[in-house]
């Protein structure tokens, strides 16, 4: 999390590392057939085939894709963290020291504390470092933090020590608070609600929070039409720093494009260049511009 706040798209680096070292350990107990026999039974299962046939699936769409070699870099870069991640989850249970949780604790906690400094100072260290001096950089630091924080704190209280988690949250939370990311703002208010009615009733809130990943997806194409029938005037006005007037427009010309190949897409990864796509040059909206945003 620390070292995010400097380099914002180190998670893919990051996380690989962390796998090579797993993998490297592993081997070195003697232990890898074991641990990949365990991967290979997790992807066997209902919920494993699933993601693999979606992972197929945006494979196949490279196929079609009208710049193939970018959609195979984009699903490289895309499978490669996901690859990494799961290996990690088929090593590292039941091996990681007790300190793990701390060491993770601190990396989080020192996250949120360089953010506020770097607010407070002007991005002082991003300056010195030669580093974009830009606020909106910490963007991603802070909702990987607001990510990481949660189930951190869960776990904390778990094993006895719930100050410890609080500490963590309310410290992510002033720094969620202080920075320009509005949907880590948002991230910590849904989680609130969310954990309120997962402790009141658990298995309606999975229901529900699956039905809503899947209306949202099923919905993309057709939000930003939405958005723009259903938010007042006077809320654009409340969220000018935020473009919101803006992305409504992204969102109805990029919903648009999908909708012109509603089934297939235009292959993987192309949406930085949906402007340059067939189902991109086919919308004919006042603002189809805007699909050259990236």
């Amino acid at each position: 999390p620390a070292i995010a706040v400097f380099s914002s798209r180190s998670g893919p680096l990051m996380i690989s590392l962390a796998a090579a070292a797993a993998l490297a350990a592993s081997a070195g107990e003697g232990r890898l057939r074991d641990d990949l026999r365990r991967l290979i039974g997790a992807l066997a299962s209902p919920l494993g085939l699933s993601a693999l046939a979606f992972l197929a699936w945006a494979a196949l769409s490279i196929g079609w894709s009208p710049f193939p070699r970018f959609s195979l870099r984009a699903f490289g870069e895309f499978v490669l963290p996901i690859a990494a991640a799961a290996i990690l989850c088929a090593i590292l249970p039941g091996r990681l020291p007790r300190f793990s949780v701390w060491a993770m604790w601190a990396g989080v906690a020192l996250a949120a504390v360089l953010i506020l400094v770097e607010q407070a100072t002007g991005l002082g260290l991003r300056t010195a470092l030669g580093l974009d001096a830009v606020t909106y950089i910490f963007n991603r630091p802070v909702l990987t933090a607001c990510v990481l924080a949660i189930p951190l704190a869960v776990l904390l209280a778990q094993g006895g020590n719930r100050w410890a988690g609080i500490a963590l949250l309310a410290l992510v939370t002033v720094a969620v608070a202080r920075s320009e990311s509005g949907a880590a703002v948002l991230a910590l208010g849904v989680a609130a609600l969310v954990y309120i009615a997962a402790r009141v009733l658990p298995r309606l809130s999975l229901i529900l929070a699956a039905v809503s990943i899947a209306v949202t997806m099923l919905g993309a194409p057709f939000l930003g039409g939405l958005a723009d029938r259903v938010l007042p005037g006077q809320v654009h006005a409340s969220l000018e720093s935020t473009s919101s007037r803006a992305r409504v427009e992204i969102w109805k010309v990029f919903g648009a494009a999908a909708l012109q190949r509603p089934l297939i897409g235009s292959g993987f990864g192309t949406s930085p260049r949906a402007h340059l796509t067939p189902a991109g040059q086919a919308v004919t909206a006042p603002n189809a511009g805007l699909l050259a945003v990236g």
